[in-house]
């Protein structure tokens, strides 16, 4: 893992500024037009107002990845992420090559979301300005969380027009590997995962978040439903995880799916796609320290964790 690193780090650029809209999707357009035999640009489907949602196929190696970015609007480093990587793939067809992987990339999943942040991704950056143009949707405008799902008696069939995109998406890459980017604003970097890693796997993990000086999680989950598997790593949380949880400590007789105001993540969908073995990895790394923003060691840290 560390050879290809290394590759992908040594011409990451330095971003200054988070990326629009029209900025992400003029590139990716511009990739399709200027390696026509790498690279496919599709539309999976378009938000709820109607902008298209773009997806990147990169290569045409045996195993199969899906990255998307932007799934929670007010964190966009995973754009950037999904910026340079795609270009680089592109650029060094001997990496891609060794990697024998066939990429998806959909570099901003919560088109809508994104716009109504646009306010603070070009900067300045600081408190004031990052609030002031804030978004963030609702558990029930969430792409990640409208997933279709029963359990017991809670069922949710409602997808939203982003939901039934990164759906198409999964169905088409039918991906061994599912990453789902994420960042955030003041606690350290953490992993969730669909499988228990190797332990070697786990501390190269750490060892690279500790080369580029971003502090390691260590603290309790986001929920109790989300057991810790070791510093810095957690259980994906499922749904049935959720109302299992509600269910042992509500009241005799209280219906736990009334306590949940979602549908399912991603992850549920791994187990109707025809491959032997996916993984889903869902990454949280320490966007603003000090309200001074450092990209590239994000992007390094967060895109760079997979094998």
């Amino acid at each position: 893992m560390t050879d290809f690193i290394q590759k992908l780090l040594q011409d990451m650029p330095d971003f200054s500024h988070f990326l629009t809209i029209e900025e992400l999707d003029t590139s990716s357009r511009e990739l399709a037009a200027a390696y026509p035999h790498l690279v496919t640009l599709s539309t999976v489907g378009h938000s709820t107002d109607g902008h298209p949602i773009l997806m990147l196929r990169i290569g045409n190696g045996q195993h199969r990845a899906l990255f998307v970015g932007c799934p929670h609007p007010n964190e966009p480093i995973g754009a950037l992420s999904l910026e340079y990587l795609s270009k680089k793939l592109c650029e060094d067809t001997a990496l891609l090559e060794q990697m024998d992987y066939t990429f998806y990339i959909i570099k901003e999943i919560d088109v809508d979301g994104c716009r109504l942040n646009e306010g603070w991704y070009g900067g300045p950056f600081s408190p004031d300005r990052y609030i002031r143009s804030y978004y963030r949707p609702s558990m029930l405008e969430q792409v990640e969380w409208t997933f279709p799902y029963a359990h017991k008696t809670f069922s949710f069939s409602e997808p939203i027009p982003e939901t039934v995109a990164f759906m198409r998406a999964i169905d088409e890459a039918k991906p061994h590997f599912l990453n789902s980017l994420h960042s955030s604003d003041q606690t350290g970097t953490f992993y969730y995962v669909s499988t228990p890693l190797p332990d070697a796997l786990c501390q190269q993990i750490i060892k690279l978040t500790h080369d580029h000086q971003l502090p390691l999680m260590s603290g309790e989950p986001e929920a109790p439903f989300m057991p810790p598997i070791q510093d810095g790593f957690y259980q994906l949380p499922e749904l049935s995880a959720m109302y299992d949880y509600y269910e042992s400590i509500l009241p005799t007789g209280e219906d736990p799916a009334k306590a949940i105001l979602m549908g399912a993540r991603p992850a549920i969908m791994l187990g109707h796609v025809t491959i032997p073995f996916a993984l889903f990895r869902n990454y949280r790394c320490l966007r603003i320290q000090g309200w001074k923003i450092n990209l590239k060691p994000l992007i390094a840290t967060r895109k760079l964790c997979w094998t």
